[in-house]
């Protein structure tokens, strides 16, 4: 009897809105829960039979739920504090794996270090990225952080801008003045190695220009008590050419020799201006590798008129203080080479000095030097490190890398085009240094991490330094809403999904990645509310059905009385 049928139609009917308002009571539960996606009831009507007739006698037989639909619309963002939390603006998920590695998705950014040092969500499933560093970059892979470190940077350039005082005196050695080479018990001592049989030598002690120190040398060692036949040494003293500085040579006719230089004993070659190292090979002559503008290394303090001090690392980034020494040694040079001296200007000398205790040379090292020229407006013209040829060599202790090459920058001169005042200049004040830096760094352990809005993971270390870690990858799928629900905010594909597509933020559709975010529940309570009115208004209504169907029945029971 067709009377009955409508009691099952109300008992759909009720069954659709109970299982409605749940869906409703789930997306409410959740307005809180970072990065939920709601859902929406979709309902479907049932066609039971066909009284004849055709269309115009079908009845149906009540509802039912035809889908559970997930929403993806997007979700509010809010701010973190968290440095790991991340959002997702637009389309995609955060790929995850278990330690099966089974894949999962979700748009919960709640992400924190595990003790391994994985970057891991609530739940300990890992974050996948595409890593930036270490043996596996470029490969997709669980990001982990536990043994990143920055390794040290050996110094490679030092920049120092400074004003040199234009008053300060020139101290020409050519001069003969008290300026010049000073011989004393300290530093009167030169060996040499002929045949492999070591001779000293003493210089008489004095003060001598750069002429008279060569023909003090020369006597010296015509006097020393090495055989006659091996006494065939030429000891010069030029004033240079070109612009370059005055410079000692040592040369002799036949035979091989070998200045000691390595000799802790033998200082004189500091006054020379000869690097303090031994030569790999005998050779016929020695040039010095460093000025000999008067400038002791031993004495740097009185033999120069300006200092600064800057840390330089070496290959295992351990700090070394070398002292930068100054040293005015010419006035109105030529600075156009013209040899009219049209252009005219100051000349300075400059030494990179490493103590004896962090020098494997067990004395002061000179390991650069150069000059620096300024013009009448004291202006920068040139700047010239090794005079031309390297830019030094510090060998510095720990058993580390030895001809550390270091370049010093003091600015681009008006010979090279520029403004002459960018760096170095030489004004009418106090020496003083205005800024000086350089790209030398000790190792370091890392201190933080943040990621950025391009969805790449930045470490900093406790040196200073950042580092890439890794590019958070998303997956977008062609029809989200037929992911499978797992719980706990993730996702698994299905076959009506689609497979994953993966790769960076903000290409190929997916969205891109907000930094200490966090993308709140998309459930809009006020339209919840609504769909729970109407849920239970349809309960209701359904209810009256089948207590009027039961009213009816009971009627018709009643005829037979």
């Amino acid at each position: 009897m067709g009377m009955l049928t409508s009691l099952f139609t109300g008992v759909s009917g009720l069954s659709a809105n109970g299982q409605g308002l749940s869906v409703v009571g789930d997306n409410i539960a959740n307005s809180n829960t970072v990065g939920f996606k709601g859902s929406r009831t979709v309902f479907a009507d049932i066609l039971s039979s066909s009284l004849g007739g055709g269309s115009a006698f079908q009845i149906g037989r009540g509802a039912f739920i035809q889908n559970v639909q997930a929403v993806f619309g997007q979700g509010t963002l809010e701010t973190s504090s968290n440095p790991l939390d991340m959002a997702i603006e637009g389309d995609g998920f955060f790929i995850l794996k278990d330690t099966s590695g089974t894949q999962y998705y979700t748009r919960a950014g709640q992400f924190t270090l595990d003790k391994d040092g994985n970057i891991v969500n609530p739940e300990g499933l890992l974050l996948q990225g595409k890593l930036l560093t270490g043996t596996q970059a470029g490969q997709v892979s669980t990001i982990n952080v536990a043994s990143l470190n920055s390794p040290p940077n050996q110094t490679s350039s030092v920049e120092i801008a400074a004003n040199l005082n234009s008053a300060t005196t020139a101290k020409d050695p050519l001069s003969g003045t008290a300026d010049s080479f000073t011989i004393d018990a300290s530093n009167q001592t030169l060996v040499v190695d002929i045949g492999g049989t070591p001779y000293t030598i003493s210089v008489a002690t004095g003060t001598y220009d750069g002429a008279g120190l060569a023909t003090a040398i020369q006597t010296a060692l015509n006097s020393a008590p090495i055989p006659v036949a091996d006494r065939d040494f030429t000891v010069d003293y030029t004033a240079g050419a070109d612009g370059r500085p005055p410079k000692f040579v040592i040369s002799k006719a036949a035979g091989t020799f070998t200045p000691e230089w390595g000799n802790t004993d033998t200082t004189i070659e500091q006054i020379l201006g000869f690097r303090s190292v031994t030569p790999a090979a005998a050779a016929a002559s020695f040039t010095a590798d460093y000025v000999a503008t008067g400038f002791d290394p031993n004495k740097a303090s009185t033999t120069s008129d300006f200092s600064t001090s800057i840390t330089i690392y070496d290959s295992l980034g351990y700090g070394h203080l070398v002292t930068v020494y100054f040293r005015k040694t010419a006035e109105s040079v030529d600075l156009d080479g013209t040899g009219s001296e049209t252009t005219t200007g100051n000349r300075w000398h400059w030494y990179a000095l490493v103590q004896a205790a962090d020098s494997t040379q067990g004395q002061v090292q000179v390991g650069s030097q150069g000059y620096i020229e300024f013009d009448t407006d004291g202006r920068l013209v040139r700047d010239v490190q090794q005079y031309g040829v390297s830019p030094g060599a510090f060998d510095f202790t720990g058993g580390v890398t030895q001809a550390q090459a270091i370049s010093f920058d003091f600015g681009t001169g008006t010979a090279a085009g520029g403004s002459g005042r960018d760096k170095t200049t030489q004004y009418g004040s106090a020496n003083s240094v205005i800024f000086q830096t350089q790209d030398g760094y000790a190792s370091g352990s890392l201190k933080s991490l943040t990621v950025d809005n391009t969805g790449t993971m930045v470490g900093a270390f406790t040196n200073g330094q950042t580092l890439k870690i890794a590019e958070i990858y998303l997956a977008r799928f062609i029809s989200p809403t037929m992911l499978t629900k797992q719980g706990r905010n993730l996702f698994t594909e299905s076959a009506a999904s689609g497979s994953p597509i993966i790769g960076s933020p903000n290409t190929s559709g997916r969205g891109r990645v907000m930094a200490s975010s966090l993308e709140t529940s998309n459930v809009d309570l006020a339209e919840e509310f609504v769909r729970m009115i109407a849920f239970q208004r349809g309960f209701q209504a359904n209810t009256r059905v089948i207590t009027t169907t039961d009213d009816m029945l009971t009627e018709l029971m009643q005829i037979k009385r």
